[in-house]
């Protein structure tokens, strides 16, 4: 297949005049040969190539022209065979001739079905590249949005968790524990990532004090922390 393949990356022109240049040295041996000598198969050779990268027509085409060539190279033996005789081998070339330009035929045809199927198979390979790396994109986003949004909020709610429970320790409340308890849940807790409901805080709601608060100092930064209703809401 070598041999084909480098006559097929020629031009088409090239092709061509290959092909009838190498008609026309058979043509010539079958002129200095006896008639018993056949030159079929040399005669087989260019129509095969040429049918088999040329279009259908321009194959058949050139099995009737070779043929043709055929029964003028051997002109000199009717006076043995006879009229009839040189008719009906005439015949029977040109059928053989043709039946070789459709086997280049069938096997162009196969190549281009397969050239086909490569391309799709290639555009589907692509598209399937294509896709994953969409979804990829898009999980990179979902992601992002996830580490912008929910993880923020959950940080926020585990500083104003934090936030209470000093505030607890501070009035020297019995639910400060509570308040650490939830704390560590919204992050820490298992992968359904457990939160603390309105019961809870209910529940710490109930276990401040009434009274007056202690007294701070300036610099005490506790004046700031939130109120549990403020987590409620």
């Amino acid at each position: 297949m070598n041999l084909i393949d480098a006559f097929a990356r020629q031009p088409k022109s090239w092709m061509l005049m290959e092909a009838l240049l190498y008609l026309a040295g058979v043509v010539f041996l079958d002129l200095v040969t006896t008639w018993q000598f056949s030159m079929f198969v040399f005669y087989s050779i260019p129509v095969f190539l040429i049918a088999l990268h040329f279009p259908r027509r321009m194959g058949i085409g050139f099995a009737f022209f070779v043929a043709a060539a055929a029964l003028l190279a051997n002109l000199d033996s009717i006076p043995r065979r006879g009229m009839a005789g040189f008719a009906w081998a005439g015949v029977n070339r040109t059928t053989a001739y043709l039946f070789v330009a459709a086997c280049g035929i069938s096997i162009q045809n196969v190549r281009q079905e397969m050239r086909q199927r490569m391309q799709v198979l290639e555009h589907a390979q692509e598209l399937e590249r294509e896709i994953i790396s969409v979804g990829e994109r898009e999980q990179m986003r979902i992601g992002q949005d996830l580490h912008d949004g929910v993880c923020q909020t959950l940080a926020a709610l585990d500083c104003a968790a934090q936030c209470l429970k000093l505030d607890l320790e501070t009035e020297g409340s019995p639910r400060a524990k509570l308040a650490g308890d939830i704390q560590k849940r919204p992050l820490r807790g298992d992968a359904r990532g457990a939160q603390p409901g309105p019961r809870d805080l209910s529940r710490l709601d109930q276990g401040r004090r009434p009274g007056p608060r202690p007294a701070r100092t300036g610099h005490d930064d506790q004046d700031a922390l939130p109120h549990p209703h403020r987590l409620r809401k």
